[in-house]
């Protein structure tokens, strides 16, 4: 299949875009493809912006000059767009990006920040949270705030439908990770099947009743029936410097995207026989 792929170099100075394509089986590794030959072509820090899935009629009307040749398994336009420091936006997470199609709302305006909703149901009152966090600081910001709320009853993957021609989303857990080094040490063994995909979320569920979940599009949302351990989630968040947000945008706020995995993990039933493997449960 084809793709193609918006990258930016993220020179503090003068950074610029360029785009890619790459033949691969799906659009993760084709985005690797691209990176690497971005990595080629003298950029320091490239960072995705944009990817999609190509056709070949496309490509014949492109008219930007191809190089090395359109008939490679991955080539580029030669112009290089230069662009202003930090137009493009926070650096999503890895396993989700932009589309070029245009949305409600662009990725450009998505920012570092939360949101915290209060609500009541039968149950009671419910507090929620949700959190933007950029690539390279979100599982480590996570991992260190679950300390808080340990012990862990409950550690779960669910694996989703989207794109992996499974028919319904899929619920696996263990009770085996009950604090957050335990979840910290089983996400870094299993990087690209976790955090780095785009068809997983991550929950977990506290002993206490809070629950932190790590969505499918690289949000954390936090809800306790206990507006107590709302309060502390929010202070934690504040004293690593992130604000609240009005508005809050995310790419669930009208922003075509698309979910992708590392070229290096598992599909859906490869994955499910693996965390079979590792004690997890289907639930």
């Amino acid at each position: 299949m084809l793709f193609t792929g918006l990258i930016e170099e993220c020179h503090p100075q003068e950074p610029f875009l360029q785009v890619f394509w790459a033949r691969e089986a799906h659009l993760g590794a084709a985005l690797e493809k691209m990176r690497a030959a971005a990595f080629d072509n003298g950029f320091t820090r490239p960072v995705w912006r944009e990817g999609d899935p190509f056709t070949e009629a496309h490509l014949s009307r492109v008219v930007a000059d191809i190089a090395p040749s359109s008939d490679g398994d991955v080539f580029w336009a030669d112009l290089r767009e230069p662009c202003p420091v930090g137009a493009s936006g926070m650096e999503l997470p890895h396993g989700v990006i932009a589309s070029c199609r245009t949305g409600a709302r662009d990725a450009a305006e998505i920012q570092i920040g939360f949101r915290r909703e209060e609500s009541s149901d039968p149950d009671g009152p419910l507090s929620r949270l949700e959190v933007n966090l950029p690539a390279g600081v979100l599982w480590p910001e996570l991992a260190e705030m679950l300390a808080g709320f340990e012990p862990f009853e409950a550690f779960r993957y669910t694996i989703h439908a989207m794109g992996e021609r499974s028919p319904e989303d899929v619920t696996w857990s263990t009770a085996r990770l009950k604090t957050a080094s335990a979840i910290d040490e089983h996400v870094a063994e299993n990087l690209e099947d976790s955090l780095q995909s785009g068809f997983v979320s991550l929950t977990m569920q506290a002993e206490g009743g809070g629950v932190v979940e790590l969505t499918e599009h690289k949000t954390i949302r936090f809800s306790s029936r206990d507006p107590e351990q709302a309060d502390r989630f929010e202070v934690g968040l504040r004293a690593r410097g992130y604000e609240a947000l009005d508005p809050f945008l995310s790419l669930e706020s009208g922003i075509r995207h698309w979910h992708f995995r590392p070229p290096g993990s598992r599909g859906a039933t490869a994955l499910a026989e693996h965390l079979a493997g590792l004690s997890f449960k289907r639930s």
